[in-house]
């Protein structure tokens, strides 16, 4: 109290002529708010921000036998804000915080009298939903298009999750809190834009839209066997007619040279297509072994891989494909070793990466869909689909399905007796190029 100022002791109506006493058992908890995400306090008065940013929630008491207050003066560090409560009731809400900042509170009783020095809390961080999505980005493909971005600010509390809304209703909820990208599939020729939202224990962000992109159609080449061979061709002119009077097969009618011949033909430039059964990892995927994780391109025969007991009775180059099961568990009982007994390469123009592992376009990876147990080729993968995660001991959602040009090598990696191993991330049926 100020020093020229003393309580009196006649009567308490003599303490209306002193300040309050400073506060005590002060305190703040972080509200953790649904407001967006503030990167700075209001400037202002943080007082009024009530639409942004965070807030904490204050209590304190006024001693006993303190002249009364009428109102409060609440001050922030940083920033130094101050607002007044406005009345004489021990809490107050301090709103218009910057997200994911730590505060201290300094409150001051104030009446007629004066104001008093003042009492300090704790620091206590603020926290809201996260800052929405970075640099939201689409890029068109062929029926699908690829929704990219980057990760901001957490608003103080830890992502749990991205989800991405097209404005035509196509979307891809759920993705995990490390997701930065997406391919969503679409309608050839139609044109959207998609908003990307990041969500944590307090809400969810605002949107980050990317601009307008029309998905592309496929692209069919002009020619299809059989079709008609552009070179020029001359009839057979026999030495006993001039030059001038050309021989016309009964069989084919007059010709005129040079002439287009009507036969099928299949040029080696266009051959016909006939897909073969390529089962191959990128070079710098991650596979598991007992003395860590080494890159494919690394592997070599002999190396030992972590594998699941599914013998080769059960499941072989010819029923990976049919194999299924519902009731598949992956733990210490099954956890097995199996050895590499051939290791093969070839150069590939694209891959797919599926949840940061890259693979060929007809590899076969663990999936889950309608509890439905499976190898799956990596190009009939949807988002419907889960994938079996060797970190996270279960099935997770794929968070990152997309084809890459890769102008590199992949390898096709075989072992004994299992015909499985893990990559770093999940489980994969391993198979010999056979093209």
């Amino acid at each position: 109290m100020a020093v020229s100022k003393k309580r009196g002791i006649k009567s308490s109506a003599q303490d209306n002529f002193l300040q309050p006493d400073n506060v005590t058992s002060l305190s703040g908890t972080n509200v953790g708010t649904s407001r967006p995400y503030l990167a700075t306090a209001n400037t202002t008065s943080a007082a009024s921000a009530a639409g942004t940013g965070g807030a904490v929630s204050l209590t304190w008491t006024l001693p006993a036998g303190s002249p009364a207050a009428t109102s409060y003066l609440v001050t922030t560090t940083p920033s130094t804000y101050e607002a007044d409560t406005g009345s004489a009731t021990a809490s107050y809400t301090f709103q218009g915080l910057a997200s994911n900042t730590s505060y201290t509170f300094t409150v001051r009783g104030v009446n007629a009298a004066g104001t008093a020095s003042g009492t300090t809390s704790s620091s206590v961080t603020a926290t809201t939903v996260p800052q929405a999505p970075q640099s939201a980005s689409a890029t068109a493909g062929v029926n699908s298009n690829t929704i990219q971005w980057t990760i901001g600010a957490t608003g103080g509390a830890a992502l749990s999750r991205h989800n991405v809304v097209g404005s035509d209703s196509s979307t891809s909820g759920n993705l995990s809190a490390a997701a930065t990208s997406v391919v969503i599939n679409d309608t050839a020729g139609t044109s959207q834009t998609y908003t990307v939202t990041a969500t944590n224990a307090n809400g969810t962000s605002l949107g980050a839209t990317t601009a307008s992109v029309t998905t592309l159609s496929p692209f069919f080449p002009p020619f299809f066997p059989p079709y008609f061979p552009f070179f020029p061709f001359f009839p057979f002119f026999p030495p006993f007619f001039p030059p001038s009077f050309p021989f016309f097969p009964p069989a084919f009618g007059p010709f005129f040279p040079p002439f287009f011949p009507f036969f099928p033909f299949f040029p080696p430039f266009f051959p016909p297509y006939f897909p073969g059964e390529y089962y191959s990892i990128a070079s710098s995927t991650g596979i598991l072994t007992p003395d860590g994780v080494k890159n494919a391109e690394d592997i070599v025969v002999g190396d030992v891989l972590f594998a699941v007991n599914i013998s080769s009775d059960d499941l072989n180059s010819s029923t990976v494909e049919a194999w299924t099961s519902e009731n598949l568990m992956i733990n210490e009982t099954n956890f097995v070793e199996t050895t590499v007994v051939s290791v093969t390469s070839r150069p590939v123009t694209s891959v797919v990466v599926v949840n940061s592992d890259i693979f060929s376009t007809h590899h076969y990876i663990l999936t889950k869909k309608d509890d439905v147990v499976r190898f799956t080729n990596v190009s009939d993968l949807d988002l419907s689909y889960k994938v079996y995660n060797r970190t996270e001991e279960g099935f997770v959602n794929i968070y990152e399905l997309e084809v890459l040009p890769y102008d590199d090598t992949v390898f096709s990696i075989n072992c004994e007796p299992y015909d499985n191993f893990f990559t770093q991330h999940m489980l994969v049926f391993d198979r010999p190029d056979n093209p």
